[in-house]
């Protein structure tokens, strides 16, 4: 009793094998606790079946605003050509905390023009939700221009 037992490591390649029959049920109809762990096992293991929902939901207003940040931080760690139509659909979203999100993708995808969008932002009428998610992306670039907007202010 009051041992600790930790499993191994499980193989990326069994957690995708695992969840692929399932994973676009889960995050189309699960309820949002179960859409989120989903969310989780398809960024952490880069499953390819959730793609396409992925994008649909990146604009599900039946969803709420937390899950769909959460959705769009996650198409964030996918490699795909649609991601710019998220950057630009978000960014014009009506909710700052998409806009924000939106943001940052964009930093993700080309960071040149995500520091220049997001020095922008923090001069702008933007909100303060908006403001505080700039400063957070740009303290978490490598590049020397983010740096240097962030010592600026």
């Amino acid at each position: 009793m009051g041992m600790w037992r930790p499993l191994p490591e499980r193989s990326a390649k069994v957690v995708r094998a695992a969840v692929k029959p399932v994973i676009e049920d889960l995050l189309k109809n699960a309820p949002s606790v179960v859409r989120s762990a989903a969310l989780t096992v398809a960024a952490k293991y880069g499953v390819e079946e959730s793609r396409d929902v992925l994008f649909e939901l990146s604009e599900n207003l039946q969803i709420s605003v937390a899950e769909r940040v959460e959705v769009i931080r996650t198409l964030g760690l996918m490699e795909d050509d649609r991601l710019i139509q998220v950057v630009e659909n978000s960014r014009a979203d009506k909710t700052p905390e998409i806009r924000a999100a939106g943001n940052h993708l964009l930093t993700l995808l080309n960071p040149e023009e995500g520091v220049e969008n997001l020095g922008e932002v923090l001069i702008s009428d933007s909100t303060l939700i908006e403001k505080q998610a700039a400063h957070g992306s740009l303290g978490a670039m490598a590049d020397p221009s983010a740096s240097r907007l962030v010592a600026a202010e």
